[in-house]
């Protein structure tokens, strides 16, 4: 354990030092998400979180403002809306098949996903695309997490000799 210390404390000291702006910031982020690769709960606790910011980001964007307040005002205190449901359960799929998001054939999708159908939106080709390319990014995010985490897991249980 100690040697992944040493390599994390041997990253930061790199990026203190470093002169340029792209490795101080790839080492900061790899810092946050994973300890320089020393955590695996740490990428699976982010991952959550933005499947859950995702969600909520896929949820909203079916609201206009004022609808958007109305409809978050009252939460604790009535039932859970299903179209925040079905948007969570977009992003959950995003997050476990990645690039899922460009599968899609609206007209295969049972009539179960219906908020998926209304959701994207064919007609609207300029949302569409949008939308596809903020869950393509969310499935990029995703990727590099579950990697980070199982590099964290490999460095956690690997047998020292």
């Amino acid at each position: 354990m100690d040697e992944h210390r040493f390599y994390r404390l041997e990253l930061l000291a790199r990026r203190r030092y470093s002169k340029s702006w792209v490795e101080r910031g790839m080492i900061w982020l790899y810092d946050v998400s994973s300890l320089c690769g020393t955590s695996f709960v740490r990428p699976l606790l982010i991952l959550v979180v933005f499947m859950l910011l995702f969600g909520f980001g896929y949820w909203a964007s079916t609201h206009k403002p004022n609808e958007l307040v109305a409809a978050l005002n009252p939460l604790p205190f009535r039932s859970l809306d299903t179209n925040f449901v079905d948007a969570l359960r977009f992003s959950v799929e995003n997050t476990v098949q990645p690039m899922s998001v460009w599968k899609h054939n609206l007209k295969e999708i049972s009539s179960r996903d219906a908020w998926v159908v209304g959701f994207l939106n064919e007609e609207n080709a300029l949302r569409y695309l949008l939308v596809r390319l903020i869950a393509t990014l969310q499935s990029l995010i995703a990727v590099t997490l579950l990697f980070l985490a199982a590099l964290g897991g490999k460095r956690r249980f690997q047998m020292s000799s």
